[in-house]
């Protein structure tokens, strides 16, 4: 199998920041083109809660998104960078459902992502993106654990 395109899964945690580091590694080794998804819920989160419309939290979520976005992209050596194409992804849903989506659309050969490492129990309770990924992806999973 040869991986010519790497999707990796973001979020401001430190787990996305390893493993992003983990895949931008493993792109420059094997000359593969990366793209980074990240995904918002503005609907899991209560409008009540902040006093604010729900399409007023849709766009801060945005536009939070694309700064995030914007730091990963400018984590990517120069190198990686000018020999092809980094690609950014910022959608809108269920994170696991919506990272498959964009995995599929965008043929990915890879998804890279980190895991919380809340263990099985707190896994069931709060629920496990990664392990949805797992089930759902169209192609291999790389998962970073959450320490080296």
């Amino acid at each position: 199998m040869s991986l010519k395109r790497i999707l990796i899964a973001v979020d401001d945690s430190p787990f996305a920041h390893r493993a992003a580091k983990i895949a931008i590694d493993l792109a420059e080794a094997v000359k593969a083109e990366i793209a980074f998804v990240h995904v918002f819920d503005a609907a899991t989160t209560p409008a009540g809660a902040w006093g604010l419309p729900a399409d007023r939290i849709s766009a801060m979520s945005e536009l939070e998104g694309k700064r995030l976005l914007k730091k990963f992209r400018d984590s990517v050596p120069e190198k990686l960078a000018g020999r092809s194409r980094v690609h950014d992804f910022l959608e809108s849903g269920s994170a696991a459902s919506t990272i498959v989506a964009v995995a599929k659309k965008w043929r990915a050969d890879l998804i890279v992502m980190g895991s919380h490492g809340r263990g099985k129990v707190k896994g069931i309770l709060m629920g496990s993106v990664s392990q949805d990924v797992l089930r759902q992806a169209p192609c291999p999973i790389l998962v970073a654990p959450p320490k080296a």
